[in-house]
């Protein structure tokens, strides 16, 4: 447990695309870096009740289809979506690139309002054609920027989130403290793609938001 933790750590201090080490069990150490990560949360929320801080939702740039139904968006389709955007090119693969374009590409098609069945259709023929295509992946880019990117793709994950909210002067002004245990959920993240695989970091984000979730009803009855 401790070495597991040490190189968590080691991770973020200084990260890398090694692969999993083999001696992890595949469950049962992401599961404590889960009860680590919603222990922070839980936390943040004790210190938001006892500053009588309250963020409500707006709507949300990624669910236009799905608004009606917040727990498909919430368990399913924001983690698969999230993780393709923030985690797929986290391994030097075409794979990962290709998802991580598929991604983007709907995110910037959006600002054209061209509806949401055209914008998946299209962002996955180009994801398609940089799959197919004969790029290479350039792994000295990835030697030389992965600290860079693994940082850049963690806290803007954790900087997203502050658009899920109606957003006043106070809440802006204590961001840094209630974007912190999405950062650390960044970074977790983060670690269980490149060590585990992209499909771990997918489950792990989506039981996170269910339990989330349900701890939210709970202490709101």
């Amino acid at each position: 447990m401790k070495c597991f933790f040490l190189d968590f750590f080691l991770f973020i201090k200084n990260p890398s695309y090694e692969k999993r080490i083999k001696t992890y069990p595949i469950l049962f150490y992401p599961f404590l870096l889960f009860l680590l990560n919603f222990f922070i949360f839980i936390s943040i929320e004790k210190l938001k009740n006892i500053l009588d801080i309250s963020l409500s939702l707006k709507h949300n740039l990624l669910n236009d289809f799905f608004k009606d139904n917040i727990y498909l968006m919430g368990f399913i389709v924001g983690p698969v979506y999230e993780e393709f955007l923030f985690r797929a090119i986290l391994k030097p693969n075409k794979i990962g690139v290709s998802l991580f374009v598929f991604a983007f590409s709907y995110l910037f098609l959006k600002i054209a309002h061209l509806g949401f069945n055209l914008n998946i259709v299209l962002s996955l023929i180009i994801g398609i054609l940089i799959y197919i295509s004969n790029i290479k992946i350039n792994t000295v880019f990835y030697n030389k920027n992965y600290r860079s990117l693994i940082y850049f793709s963690s806290i803007l994950f954790g900087l997203v989130h502050l658009t899920n909210f109606n957003l006043t002067f106070s809440i802006l002004l204590l961001s840094p403290i209630l974007m912190l245990p999405r950062i650390f959920t960044g970074f977790s993240l983060a670690f269980i793609r490149v060590k585990f695989g992209l499909v771990y970091a997918i489950l792990f984000h989506s039981l996170f938001n269910a339990f989330l979730t349900l701890y939210s009803i709970y202490i709101n009855k």
